[in-house]
Order: C-alpha cells, then structure tokens, then sequence
C-alpha cells in the first residue's frame, strides 16, 4: 500500500490501518478460539480460518491461535486414541465370542488368535504414537 500509493509509512492513515488490521486480526482469533473451545468445532474449517489469519498478517504466535491449536492436536490426539480404544473393544468382544464358540463346541479356542489380535491393537498404538504424535500416556490408549 505504501508503495503503490507513495503514502510514508508513519503516515496518520497507514497507523491507523495497521491499528484496524491489528483489531480485525485479534477479533478473528479470539472468535476461532471461542469456536474451538465450544463442544463439537469441525476441525478442518477452524484449521483454513487459521490459514487465513496467518495469510493476512497474525503473528503465529498470537495467543488465541496458538491455543487454538493446542485444542485441535487434543482433540485429534482424542478422536485417534478413542478410535483405538473401540477397535481394541471390538477385538477383545471377537476373541471372548471365538473362545464361546469354541467352548459350545467342546474345543479349545484358537492357538494365538488373541495374541495376533493383541499385536493389531499395539500395531495401531504404536503408529499413533510414531506418525501421529499422539502421547504414549493418552488415557485411551
């Protein structure tokens, strides 16, 4: 804008665009966090209106938007964890019907099928952890 228009940088008008930048900027944060911190915020939208600010000149580091962010990894780190959880359930519920069935029909239960069953549930821990960041210590995990 200077530039173009030859306007001096500590000109009143240029201020006072920099003011309403600085306003508009810090309204929109604080709003993306207001979002964020309610119940069911949709992670994709809030992550481009942070895009947005960041293009049109917030500081990375501006408050709102960097616990804006801390919020979205808990909540990702949440919905991997809770994913693992429910698989592990499911895998656990499979085993306790295999060894019912088994037992209905007076056999024993497959040699190893818990223990291949065990080793998927740690596999996908194991991939939250390394390729996610999800944290060893998530209570779901």
């Amino acid at each position: 804008f200077v530039a173009t228009f030859g306007l001096p940088r500590e000109h009143v008008v240029c201020g006072q665009l920099r003011d309403l930048m600085e306003d508009l900027i810090n309204w929109w944060a604080d709003r993306v966090l207001t979002i964020t911190q309610g119940e069911d915020f949709d992670p994709d939208a809030v992550g481009l209106q942070i895009e947005a600010l960041l293009a049109i000149g917030a500081p990375p580091h501006h408050n709102a938007i960097v616990r804006s962010k801390k919020i979205m990894l808990k909540a990702k780190y949440d919905r991997i964890s809770s994913e693992i959880l429910a698989f592990a359930e499911l895998q656990q519920m499979n085993d306790a019907m295999d060894a019912e069935r088994a037992q209905q029909r007076g056999s024993a239960p497959p040699v190893g099928a818990a223990v291949l069953k065990a080793e998927e549930v740690e596999e996908k821990i194991r991939q939250a952890v390394d390729k996610e960041g999800v944290p060893s210590g998530h209570a779901s995990l």
